[in-house]
């Protein structure tokens, strides 16, 4: 009986837990073609889902990413990394991602990040994304307007109050590189939306 009781308050501990994830979608505004995300606070972890399962995943503290079944990679203090995952009929194809600050901003208010990619593959993936990117993120003075910038592309998210607004505005890099990688789908205006 002890046992019962003991699974079923893990159960539920563990469910409690994952309900503090939040939730939330960034969409083209024009379009409303979007992507659901989740955060958990607990991990520091942010997933963009797809119909088949994570899609982008990011961590704001890695340590260290276990890239296959026996490498383990270090990510440098103050960095996020994750994954990018791709489903294809021939296969998984996996991009590992290190963000990291740079000191690259010229403009006062605007933060500048660096993004390096690899690609693990069974199979060559001619057109995949570049070795990296840099790109810059800026709030607007009531942290209502994100403006994301790089050198292909200009976009802004608004972002309303919510409950979601805690995790983007802690961490604008992170959406802002699912915005640049396209994870959240193509507005030929440049602007999104978090609701």
């Amino acid at each position: 009986m002890n046992r019962v009781l003991a699974l079923v308050l893990f159960l539920c501990a563990a469910a409690c837990a994952h309900s503090k994830a939040t939730t939330f979608d960034v969409r083209a505004a024009t379009s409303g073609r979007g992507r659901a995300f989740e955060f958990d606070p607990q991990q520091g972890e942010l997933i963009a889902w797809s119909a088949n399962g994570k899609l982008l995943q990011l961590w704001v503290h890695p340590g260290e990413l276990v890239v296959g079944t026996s490498s383990r990679r270090t990510v440098q203090e103050g960095c996020r990394a994750g994954f990018l995952t791709r489903h294809d009929p021939e296969g998984s194809v996996v991009v590992e991602i290190h963000l990291c600050p740079s000191t690259r901003a010229k403009t006062p208010g605007w933060t500048a990040w660096h993004a390096d990619y690899e690609l693990h593959t069974e199979k060559e993936m001619p057109g995949t994304l570049p070795p990296k990117s840099e790109f810059a993120v800026a709030w607007d003075e009531q942290l209502r307007d994100l403006r994301i910038a790089s050198s292909g592309m200009r976009a802004s998210m608004t972002v309303p109050d919510g409950k979601w607004t805690g995790p983007i505005r802690s961490y604008p890099e992170m959406v802002a590189l699912a915005v640049l990688l396209g994870v959240v789908p193509f507005a030929p205006d440049g602007k999104y939306e978090a609701y």
